[in-house]
């Protein structure tokens, strides 16, 4: 069996973002069970570094900064779609994907649903681009052969609204690659990043978009104004300068880090004493995840599966979006003796999601 994913990402990047992981740890998991990957996505391959994740990947654009707009147009012109062979599965990331493959190509298409994107684009875009990016997303739903969503909250709403996708939508939440995420030495690592070993490490790993909400965190963080508390921002997005801008009042005590390493991620998790998410909608945060199985607590809105994912293994706090709010969550996982499940490691594992996916994929 061949997959291929399709995905506007730069095929270079290496770097922890929620999509990019989940594509990884599907990758590694088919390859493992001697399947084919290929990714088609953007940006101009680097021959020089040794890749170890997807069997073949394609560009369709030089540009890695490429909008996810003129990916979709491109979709429709691309020579690199001659690469997708008869028999393989079509896996796309993005609903308004199926339509340009539906038309070129004969292959089974599934579309994995992560969070709201419809959501997202209403909020960033307005009512008028969100109206024609909904008929998109309806052309889709009667396109596609199966859709995947990662959490209840999100497959509740979709039914809700589309009831005729009953017989084609999953429910499979994501998982993470416990090999790399579990607890590890954090005084080690609070040395390596030259982290204070009596400062309370508050992280934030992810875009810094406009539905992350970091401008909140940002802002709850310079209200509380405690001496030991230190905010660590991990990622890169559009609104980079301008939350930089924010943050000039406490600069001393909050670090743009930038995106790091994939290889990093799980340092900088397990250097952490809490991991921060204050988002308007989500669908199951990877990052949450990976570190609830580093055994890092969790602060976070109650979005997408988070909630559900916290009460199975006592796994932290959920807050509303007031600063006080934010401060007796961040005081009860400082000084309460509160210890995550160490099921996390089994209840999070790749093999589950794996399976489902592969049975997905192999339904005719």
């Amino acid at each position: 069996m061949r997959i291929v994913f399709i995905e506007n990402e730069d095929l270079n990047r290496d770097s922890s973002g929620g999509i990019m992981s989940y594509l990884l740890n599907l990758d590694h998991y088919i390859r493992d069970n001697k399947g084919e990957t290929v990714l088609i996505g953007s940006g101009t391959l680097d021959l020089k570094k040794e890749k170890n994740n997807f069997s073949h990947v394609y560009s369709i654009s030089k540009d890695y900064t490429i909008s996810n707009l003129f990916f979709f147009i491109k979709l429709f012109i691309s020579s690199k779609l001659k690469h997708i062979d008869k028999g393989d599965v079509i896996h796309v990331q993005r609903p308004e994907m199926v339509i340009p493959l539906f038309l070129r190509k004969s292959n089974r298409i599934i579309c994995t649903l992560h969070g709201g994107q419809d959501l997202a684009v209403l909020k960033k875009k307005g009512k008028v681009i969100g109206f024609f990016y909904s008929i998109l997303q309806v052309m889709s739903f009667f396109l596609v052969d199966q859709l995947i969503v990662v959490d209840e909250k999100n497959l509740n709403r979709y039914l809700k609204k589309y009831p005729w996708i009953k017989r084609k939508i999953n429910l499979i939440p994501i998982a993470v690659d416990t090999s790399r995420f579990y607890p590890q030495d954090q005084t080690k690592y609070r040395k390596k990043f030259n982290f204070l070993l009596n400062e309370k490490i508050i992280l934030f790993i992810g875009r810094l978009e406009e539905e992350k909400n970091v401008g909140f965190i940002i802002n709850s963080f310079n209200e509380i104004k405690h001496e030991n508390y230190k905010l660590v921002i991990v990622g890169s997005g559009s609104l980079k300068n301008e939350l930089k801008i924010m943050a000039m009042r406490n600069e001393a005590k909050i670090l743009f880090m930038g995106e790091i390493n994939n290889s990093l991620i799980p340092e900088i998790i397990n250097a952490a004493d809490v991991l921060i998410l204050a988002s308007y909608f989500e669908g199951s945060p990877t990052v949450v995840k990976e570190a609830l199985c580093s055994n890092v607590p969790i602060v976070s809105t109650d979005v997408g599966d988070v909630k559900e994912v916290l009460e199975m293994v006592n796994g932290g706090e959920i807050i509303d979006l007031t600063v006080e709010s934010v401060r007796e969550a961040l005081e009860k996982i400082f000084y309460t003796e509160q210890q995550i499940n160490k099921e996390a490691l089994n209840l999070f594992g790749l093999k589950i999601m794996g399976q489902k996916t592969l049975l997905i994929y192999s339904q005719k």
